[in-house]
């Protein structure tokens, strides 16, 4: 009996464990089916947030559409976090990309329907604009801010023109009135207002806004004198509208073409008729004065322009143009003229000899609108929404904006309070937009050097020099764009830069072969002038103590910072040295140089450790390996390679005959974080290697001309490029995935920068120009957050930049 009791015990044992097993069994199917359910609903939201990331980019590609991509990019980047999701490189470029595209304009909307006259004054406090609404607003010159409204005309406002100081600003409109008022301190005061008795055509002001020209659909020319704000004269021009007139810089004579044919010049004081010359085949759309009175431009009906000599009383056809001309503009050194019409080509000829020199970039559909800025450039509006800068002087584009959402129907340009062109545009949209040339997103644009710049280095965060050809280098403050100090001295141009590690010195070299050091701000410390050839390489002690300078002679010497006193020389190298490393604590330094060797040595007594051999022809670049055992190499034969730093024993070459670069390293850097080193070539690549196996990890590709520069980010991250196709780029380091292009410049990107936080990323060109931009995922992000508050968009998104921002 017991035992059968023990069997039946027993085997509810069985029977519970069993069911207790099953159970367990169920509980784990259960949890796994939960987390199978829960990773597929993280994969379903993060092929959203990658979708999401393609349309910003789509977006931010797409006339009119800036603020929409603003919004999807934010939508991504603030997205909540998700355990083991990391961030994409598809949503960093899409919210890089939509921010660029928002900073470098600002939307200006007030108008209730079409924009149809724009008006700035490069001098001036307003840009003012005229819609169909009747109304003309006012915009602050210097932010775009709104200023005040004038309901100046019972119908469109057809015309706008500043005097050259922005102090007088006269209107004419479709209700048959045309009306001017002066502006002081901000505050505006009628000083005409007046009844046309034919409708107005056009208008313009002389140079300091006394008197007003205007021209009529009857045949005739109003001249007002707003002192009194007089009709000082009616000039007879023949039959049918006067659609160009022009009034000389100082307002003693008065020019306008008819639809008679003919282009007339009038004494303003007296009214006398003195030239009604002949030439157009049909009517004048424009005319305007070339520097004196005796010589001026017009374009006309008949698909020609034409430059007039008084003294001669002939015109000279200029040969070129093929569709009807609608726009002129004169340079403001009076030496080109712009002509452009229905065919869409801004066409440039030279007003000395009347010979053509070119065209510019073409609009689809036909130019509607032109103006000169005194740099050179041509700004350019057209029916197919596009508003395009460009270089007269050498016939090139400089930037192409997509915003309007139709024709642009007027444009101007300004100068910011850093002395850059702004440029401004009006729609059909009814918008008026305000432009800068930050293509890239720039944070700050940097204009000081008078030639190409040829290094820069970040002095901390906030702060940036920048060495050039024209023999100067530069500290900035990038956070206000402007130079805190030019250091002057060497005779010729700069070819090395470095920075020390605490941050209190800077040092200079050149092709004077001067090295020059410098304080943190700037003041000259002292000239260490060996007499040993151009300075091609720079670099201080990790202590900060010693600066060692390599020359083309080959030489390669120590000195003492405080002092000054050469402390010795390392000789061995018979060719031009090209690039030196001290190695982390300063014991070591390396060196590399044309002739095919690279070289260690004790830096404490100058003695010679290993040759480095190996490399067919030159070797430009080198760097250590974070553990000072290996020393990495890059040459000419377009290898890299790594060496025993004590013995000079080759250790690996990184790329084989199918893998290595085809054409010269330029850079070698060794990641700050991982076992990764970066190459950069002249075939246009840069790649990525593990320094452990030597097996490649990632090109780097893209730019279609060599590289000049390349460096990793401060976290390793990602690795940004310099070329001279003329554009910048930013790379995640470990994939190759592109980031960022980066195409502000207008010439061949030559040296590129992290600040030490990897906030900023500066790029300098041979443009004369360095660019700052944010150089991280977070540095976007704050960006597109105050853009998002600037562009209006949905409190909800601006809460979430906030909470995310910690503003």
């Amino acid at each position: 009996m017991a035992t059968k009791m023990v069997r039946r015990s027993g085997s509810s044992v069985v029977l519970a464990v069993v069911a207790g097993t099953l159970g367990f069994v169920s509980l784990l199917q259960a949890l796994r089916a939960w987390d199978v359910e829960r990773g597929a609903r993280g994969l379903a939201a993060d092929l959203t947030l990658v979708e999401q990331s393609g349309r910003a980019l789509r977006f931010a590609h797409s006339p009119g559409y800036g603020d929409e991509a603003l919004g999807l990019a934010l939508d991504v980047a603030l997205a909540p976090p998700r355990m083991g999701r990391k961030s994409s490189p598809l949503s960093f470029e899409a919210l890089a990309t939509a921010a660029a595209v928002a900073g470098e304009s600002a939307v200006l909307r007030g108008h209730r329907g079409p924009v149809r006259s724009l008006a700035v004054a490069r001098r001036g406090a307003f840009v003012a604009s005229g819609g169909e609404d009747g109304t003309i607003r006012l915009w602050d010159a210097a932010s775009g801010a709104a200023g005040p409204t004038l309901r100046a005309h019972g119908g469109p406002v057809t015309a706008l023109v500043w005097s050259d100081d922005g102090n007088t600003l006269a209107s004419l409109g479709e209700d048959d009135k045309v009306r001017a008022w002066r502006v002081a301190r901000g505050q505006l005061s009628e000083a005409l207002d007046a009844g046309l008795g034919g409708r107005g055509t056009t208008l313009r002001l002389d140079a300091a806004g006394r008197f007003l020209v205007v021209g009529t659909r009857v045949g005739t020319v109003r001249v007002y004198d707003l002192s009194d704000a007089s009709l000082a004269r009616t000039l007879d021009a023949g039959n049918g509208w006067v659609e160009g007139v022009a009034i000389s810089a100082s307002g003693s004579h008065v020019l306008a073409g008819s639809a008679d044919h003919r282009v007339r010049r009038w004494a303003r004081e007296t009214g006398a008729l003195e030239l009604s010359l002949e030439g157009h085949e049909s009517g004048v759309l424009g005319v305007q004065f070339l520097g004196d009175i005796n010589h001026f431009a017009s374009i006309g009906r008949d698909r020609t322009a034409r430059l007039w000599d008084a003294a001669s009383t002939a015109a000279r056809a200029l040969e070129g143009a093929e569709g009807e001309l609608s726009s002129l503009a004169v340079s403001d050194d009076q030496t080109q003229l712009v002509a452009a019409g229905e065919d869409g080509i801004a066409r440039v000829w030279s007003t000395a000899d009347g010979r053509p020199r070119g065209s510019l970039a073409p609009h689809v559909g036909g130019v509607t609108s032109l103006a000169a800025a005194p740099s050179g450039w041509v700004v350019s509006g057209g029916n197919d929404g596009v508003v395009r800068l460009s270089d007269a002087q050498h016939l090139r584009p400089v930037r192409a904006w997509l915003g309007h959402a139709g024709a642009v129907t007027a444009v101007g340009l300004s100068l910011n309070a850093r002395g850059e062109q702004v440029v401004w545009s009006a729609g059909a949209d009814g918008t008026v937009r305000r432009w800068e040339d930050l293509a890239d997103g720039a944070q700050a644009v940097l204009r000081g050097h008078r030639e190409g710049l040829t290094r820069l280095a970040f002095l901390g965060n906030e702060r940036l020099v920048t060495a050039g050809e024209d023999g100067n280098a530069v500290l900035w403050d990038v956070a206000a764009s402007r130079a805190l100090a030019t250091l002057e001295g060497h005779d010729g141009p700069l070819a090395s830069l470095a920075v020390s590690p605490n941050l209190q010195r800077i040092a200079t070299g050149g092709t004077d072969e001067d090295t020059r050091v410098w304080a943190a701000d700037g003041s000259f410390l002292r000239s260490l002038r060996p007499r040993a050839g151009w300075v091609l390489a720079l670099g201080f002690s990790p202590d900060s103590t010693r600066v060692v300078t390599a020359h083309q002679s080959g030489a390669v010497i120590a000195w003492e910072l405080a002092s000054g006193r050469e402390l010795r020389r390392f000789a061995g190298h018979t060719g031009p040295v090209r690039a030196i490393a001290f190695n982390v604590d300063g014991s070591r330094l390396a060196t590399v140089s044309d002739d095919g060797t690279g070289r260690v040595w004790d830096a404490a007594t100058g003695a010679a450790l290993s040759v480095l051999r190996g490399h067919q022809g030159p070797v430009r670049s080198v760097d250590w390996a974070p553990d000072g055992f290996r020393v990495f190499t890059g040459g000419d034969d377009g290898t890299a390679r790594f060496f025993e730093s004590s013995t000079g024993r080759p250790l690996a070459t990184l790329g084989d005959d199918r893998l290595h670069h085809q054409g010269p390293v330029t850079r070698v850097q060794v990641s700050p974080r991982g076992p990764l080193v970066m190459t950069a070539s002249d075939d246009g690549t840069a790649r990525v290697w593990n320094t452990n196996s030597g097996r490649e990890i990632a090109v780097l590709r893209g730019h279609s001309g060599p590289l000049r520069d390349a460096r990793f980010s401060p976290d390793g991250a990602f690795v940004a490029t310099a070329s001279d196709d003329g554009t910048a780029r930013l790379f995640v380091a470990a994939t190759g995935e592109p980031i960022l292009r980066l195409a502000g410049h207008r010439a061949s990107v030559t040296a590129v920068a992290f600040s030490p936080d990897g906030q900023r990323l500066s790029t300098g060109g041979a443009d004369a120009v360095a660019r700052v931009v944010a150089g991280s995922e977070r540095a976007w992000l704050d960006r597109a957050c105050t853009l998002a508050r600037a562009h209006g968009l949905s409190a909800s998104r601006l809460e979430r930049c906030d909470a995310r921002t910690g503003r």
